[in-house]
């Protein structure tokens, strides 16, 4: 099954998650988020790896 997740530089599907702000973004990438586990399903991840991972992520899709 393909993963419903977006893809880096699509902005049109990056857009409305941005506009919604970073704290949104990072709350659902720590905490999970409907389908999408809680850090991708990596709870090793540090919270800080995760934010980092989300700001690359928004920073290449806008």
């Amino acid at each position: 099954m393909p993963s419903a997740a977006p893809k880096l530089g699509d902005r049109a599907v990056w857009a409305p998650r941005i506009a919604q702000g970073m704290d949104g973004l990072f709350n659902h990438a720590l905490n999970g988020l409907n389908d999408m586990p809680a850090k991708g399903g990596h709870p090793q991840l540090s919270d800080m790896e995760v934010k980092n991972a989300v700001a690359y992520l928004v920073s290449h899709s806008w």
